[in-house]
């Protein structure tokens, strides 16, 4: 037996010796096969690892929200100003990743409002939280300085407001956007009008921030808002505004918005016509009315839209005629409409 192998290993030899090409396939194929056997174990080792630190994550979890809760009711009631010291120190372990804990106690404190979040924006402070976000804010690098404004935002807390206002003048706009929308949830004296001058210095890059930050202005600050639009000269700013005062439906812009609808810019006055439907303003439908044959498709769908939300029931023959327009944005509004879809 053991001849037969050596005199086959001979032949193979042979073989291959004649056969060179047949050895550098061989060889590619066999480091090929290494390559996908590797890249396989390492992918159900990374998968066996996510599965593992799901279950250990949720344990900690829970063990670390009971801490927060015994750290809760043991000092919310001892809690009288921001002088006095809670009771009993919360134990989470030395071990435990501090990013993880920091997740989780904002999570909590999200929860809660007035006294109840202030005990937990105290702990924050106390186990170093805030002052690893405030300093992490005075980085180089925005990537670092974003995460922890969002972090600030999230605590909601006055500390926070100094080098907020700082932040809202940064050179990158995605983190003054932050700032201001941080600073836009916190009520200090002259914060209207710091945001709104910050803000009509930046441009429009996130529609979605903008429009955070003016709905966090709230309806109690729609004159601020108003005024902010009448002085500002960029048409997508202005287009914000509008949208935003018809969203929080404030009445007193009524008289405003009318004066927008004729507007030489087309989406100024498309969304003007949107805002006073969201008002169903009655003042404002014979001049929308008038609107239904503008040459611009988006001011006609609109016009659609707000003719229904004002008139109810009583539009159906406008909202059969307008099923007749050439433009399918405004047949869809007139679809919507006739289906109760506003």
């Amino acid at each position: 037996m053991g001849g037969m192998s050596h005199e086959l290993g001979v032949y193979m030899s042979a073989l291959f010796m004649r056969q060179p090409t047949a050895i550098i396939v061989a060889s590619i194929i066999g480091i090929q096969l290494a390559i996908i056997i590797s890249l396989l174990g390492l992918v159900g080792v990374q998968r066996l690892r996510r599965f593992l630190s799901r279950i250990r994550n949720q344990q900690r979890e829970e063990r670390i929200r009971r801490v927060l809760i015994d750290y809760y009711f043991e000092n919310v009631d001892k809690f009288q100003s921001a002088s006095s010291k809670p009771t009993t120190k919360p134990k989470f372990g030395y071990w435990e990743n501090r990013g993880f804990i920091r997740r989780i106690l904002l999570q909590t404190s999200s929860r809660f409002s007035g006294r109840d979040h202030a005990v937990f924006s105290r702990l924050y402070r106390e186990l170093g939280f805030l002052g690893e976000d405030l300093k992490q804010t005075k980085s180089w690098f925005w990537w670092k300085r974003l995460p922890a404004v969002i972090r600030l935002e999230s605590l909601a807390t006055h500390e926070a407001i100094p080098r907020l206002e700082q932040l809202i003048e940064d050179e990158h706009d995605i983190v003054a956007l932050a700032a201001m929308r941080a600073l836009s949830r916190l009520q200090y004296p002259n914060k209207i009008q710091n945001i709104l001058d910050a803000l009509s210095r930046r441009a429009p890059t996130r529609r979605d921030v903008f429009m955070s930050i003016l709905s966090n202005l709230g309806y109690e600050n729609s004159d601020e808002i108003l005024k902010y639009l009448f002085d500002c000269y960029d048409p997508y700013i202005a287009t914000l505004c509008i949208r935003t005062l018809g969203d929080l439906k404030v009445e007193r812009a009524e008289d405003h918005l009318l004066s927008l609808v004729k507007s030489s810019n087309d989406h100024v006055a498309a969304e003007s016509i949107k805002a006073l439907g969201r008002l169903r303003s009655q003042k404002s439908l014979e001049l929308i009315e008038a609107l239904l044959q503008h040459p611009v498709a988006e001011v006609r769908s609109e016009v659609v839209e707000a003719v229904a939300r004002i008139m109810g029931k009583s539009a159906q023959a406008i909202l059969t005629k307008a099923m007749e327009d050439k433009d399918f944005r405004v047949r869809r509004s007139a679809y919507y409409a006739m289906k109760g879809g506003f």
